[in-house]
């Protein structure tokens, strides 16, 4: 990932910091937090992006080179040269608070829906139903990325694995997975669920995870779905949703979920909207801005997948113009250009009068919050 950081430094106006001592060295522990959790993404990303087959194995050895979970991955990272030697003592702090966690099997395997949708199988078009399946000892993210406040906002990855291996109902299309009962889906879903009440509307169908779930809510009283692509949208159809106990309840509608928010939903007409557009936090944040823009504008309200771990994401934006507000950057230093550097700009011509001159005051101005108000206001200026 890209961060705007060039340009020339210039006398123009710039976010008012005034800090103190204790701030200032207070805003050095969020930067080297900040450093740590990116070396630790990239770090990541390579993992996810470079699949072996012997990666299980090999860490699986390691463990029994004496190595405990917590110490095990962040060296195999090291050793497989996802890291660089600078970047481990930083990759190990940024992973300080979100040690390697063993899942129970058993647990994801007795979800209901896990449950409804054993060893059902399907094809429609370009998208099949089938499975996706974990190795011994292969990682991956469980929950929410969060920002620790306690920790100078260092980022939080949960991320687990399983000692045997596990397989979980998915959405293929091309060869490549996109929609899958993993147990991030699970965890991440729970809250909006639980929230969920009387009139739902549903943007994106998913592998039907979130609609199936909160139809079996006595609370809620109808769930509508809107789904773009319509493969994935028979593929339900034909196999999964004539599983679905309270039938009754649901309508789907093919189409895309921005359309149908400006020409069709108004006002009153549904009681919970949750978005689920996107597959991960950097590719959700544009969307997130738009959506916000329309839930300003249709004075609706909205839950969306993964809130924390975007706002974490745009934490980073936020970080950074406080580190290139320290160097006296202004306005000309944030140009026009693409979506990266528009948020930068954004965020600093939202935040250029705005005066920290305290520890407390960089704390809250990193707040989920305040990350939560900047993104509406930041919304609202996007034309």
């Amino acid at each position: 990932m890209r961060f705007h950081g060039g340009g020339k430094r210039n006398k123009m106006l710039s976010m008012k910091l005034e800090l103190t001592e204790q701030a200032r060295i207070y805003l050095k522990k969020v930067v080297s937090a900040w450093n740590g959790s990116l070396a630790a993404s990239d770090a990541w990303n390579a993992y996810l992006e470079d699949p072996d087959p012997q990666e299980a194995d090999a860490l699986a050895l390691l463990r029994k080179e004496g190595y405990q979970e917590k110490d095990a991955f962040p060296e195999f990272f090291r050793r497989r040269g996802y890291l660089e030697e600078g970047d481990f003592s930083a990759f190990r702090r940024a992973f300080a608070l979100g040690e390697p966690k063993e899942l129970s099997p058993k647990v994801y395997r007795a979800n209901p829906y896990a449950r409804l949708l054993k060893g059902v199988r399907g094809k429609k078009g370009d998208s099949s139903l089938g499975e996706k399946r974990y190795r011994p000892y292969e990682a991956f993210l469980y929950d929410e990325v969060r920002g620790d406040p306690e920790g100078a906002y260092r980022e939080i990855s949960p991320f687990g694995y399983f000692k045997e291996g596990f397989s979980c109902p998915a959405i293929s299309s091309g060869g490549t997975v996109w929609m899958s009962l993993i147990p991030h889906e699970i965890h991440t879903m729970r809250k909006p669920i639980e929230e969920a009440h009387g009139r739902v509307l549903c943007l994106g169908l998913g592998l039907g995870y979130y609609p199936y779930m909160v139809g079996e809510k006595k609370e809620v009283s109808s769930v509508d779905v809107v789904e773009w692509d319509k493969d994935v949208l028979g593929l339900f159809s034909s196999e999964i949703f004539p599983r679905f106990p309270h039938s009754e309840k649901y309508r789907f509608l093919e189409g895309d979920a921005f359309s149908f928010l400006k020409k069709q939903a108004k006002e009153g007409d549904y009681d919970f909207i949750f978005a689920d557009l996107w597959h991960n936090a950097e590719d959700g944040l544009p969307l997130y801005l738009a959506l916000k823009k329309l839930e300003g504008e249709k004075n609706l309200s909205m839950s969306y997948w993964i809130e924390e771990s975007i706002l974490t994401y745009l934490r980073r934006f936020v970080v950074l113009l406080l580190q290139e507000a320290e160097e006296g950057k202004g306005e000309e230093d944030y140009p026009h250009g693409e979506f990266l550097d528009e948020t930068m700009r954004g965020l600093y011509l939202l935040s250029k009068e705005t005066a920290l001159r305290t520890k407390e005051d960089i704390r809250l101005f990193l707040s989920d919050a305040n990350l939560r108000g900047l993104a509406k206001r930041l919304s609202e200026a996007k034309n």
